[in-house]
């Protein structure tokens, strides 16, 4: 998904860590229902439709 963030603006608009965003980006971790909700209004948003944007 393209939004013109950096990794340390997605991760301050969405209260997570810079290396927690870099571990979900790199599939080293999966992101919980939590993590979903704050990353999808870091990008104005719902959960599902990010869900989608991204096939999962």
């Amino acid at each position: 998904m393209k939004a013109d963030l950096t990794q340390m603006q997605l991760a301050e608009r969405a209260d997570l860590t810079l290396n927690y965003i870099g571990e979900i980006e790199r599939g080293e971790k999966l992101a919980s229902v939590e993590t979903v909700v704050r990353l999808a209004g870091a990008f104005g948003i719902t959960g599902a439709d990010l869900l989608k944007r991204t096939g999962v």
